[in-house]
């Protein structure tokens, strides 16, 4: 029979799920930054004129929210990376205790 490196019992969980965090948040960079580049042209794409699908104009306006969008996205996926990593890091026990003083600690809950 072989040992596994893990079990249950010594699992690295905390370690797992940080790295699964930054893992996602990567890959949802990745993917932003790459639509960014999209996002960055300047004219429409022929096929886009050809059908009649869009205009400069109205193609302009809208690559420019696109960027406005993508940029505040970008910030706000940042933002949420650093939340989440402190409140697994320690948050919701801190959380948990301070909720339990404030309304006093009760048998119930």
């Amino acid at each position: 029979k072989t040992k596994s490196m893990f079990t249950l019992d010594n699992f690295p969980y905390f370690q797992f799920v940080i790295l699964g965090t930054i893992g996602i948040y990567g890959w949802e960079t990745y993917l932003n930054i790459r639509q960014r580049g999209k996002l960055e042209e300047k004219e429409p794409s022929k096929v886009l004129l050809d059908n009649k699908l869009t205009d400069k104009e109205t193609f302009t306006k809208t690559q420019v929210y696109g960027l406005d969008k993508n940029t505040f996205t970008l910030f706000k996926e940042f933002i949420n990376l650093i939340e989440q990593i402190i409140f697994i890091s320690g948050g919701y026990l801190y959380f948990w205790n301070f909720v339990g003083q404030w309304f006093g600690h009760n048998i119930y809950y």
